[in-house]
């Protein structure tokens, strides 16, 4: 899932972007983790991406042909 913390299709309020509900304390891969996702992980940039997927492979957590529910997280952000 990638997240920008942001509603796109509703505009700019007065004071900037307009945040959704995941832009402030909701921990996505803990909601994913509490609804039963094996592999969950919140990564910062592509670096960590590509890490948190290795990993996943290495744990056997995804093991073709047969994939189990993989939660990745990674934030966006937009500079103003």
């Amino acid at each position: 899932m990638v997240d920008n913390g942001v509603y796109e299709s509703i505009g700019w309020s007065d004071r900037g972007r307009r945040p959704t509900a995941t832009a402030g304390r909701v921990d996505l891969a803990a909601v994913a983790a509490g609804c039963g996702v094996p592999y969950t992980a919140d990564v910062a940039d592509a670096d960590q991406l590509d890490a948190e997927i290795d990993l996943a492979f290495s744990r056997r957590v995804c093991i073709p042909p047969l994939f189990l529910p993989l939660f990745l997280l990674l934030p966006l952000s937009f500079s103003s």
